[in-house]
């Protein structure tokens, strides 16, 4: 198999201590094959007062195994752990995958994931769209053609 198709990533975070001390944790999802923001997937700041939290992102996005080993990263910065000594652990991370691995690179899942966020959202989760770039940018004028008679 050298291709992935990564419909959906997630990351469960569970607190090893008491509730409501005031912790909170930034996770970011990325693609290092990017540098800037463009490398960001997703981006989520979740409030760790309930013991636990569990993040999804759907990234749809097709890549090689290997690229996927090496460039998708789940990055975690806490706060609120300044006053903490002497523990083990505080907090149990598990990670999941929904994927789809191919010899070829034009498999997608047969459903459709555009209005995701929106029904996730209707469902009361807290749900933020991807952010899009434009190619405009790339394009180039066809004014900055000139025709040459033959």
């Amino acid at each position: 198999m050298q291709f992935i198709h990564v419909g959906l990533m997630q990351v469960r975070i569970q607190t090893l201590h008491r509730h409501d001390e005031g912790t909170m944790a930034l996770v970011v999802f990325r693609d290092t094959r990017w540098s800037g923001d463009r490398s960001i997937f997703a981006t989520m700041e979740i409030d760790l007062a309930c013991g636990r939290q569990m993040i999804y992102v759907v990234p749809d996005t097709m890549m090689t195994v290997t690229d996927f080993a090496r460039n998708i990263q789940i990055s975690i910065q806490t706060r609120g752990y300044s006053t903490w000594q002497n523990g083990e652990a505080n907090l149990l991370i598990t990670r999941g995958l929904v994927g789809r691995l191919s010899n070829t690179p034009n498999v997608a899942f047969a459903y459709e994931i555009g209005n995701v966020t929106d029904y996730l959202a209707s469902q009361g989760v807290q749900a933020i769209a991807g952010r899009k770039y434009s190619s405009q940018e790339h394009k180039v004028s066809t004014r900055a053609f000139q025709s040459i008679p033959i």
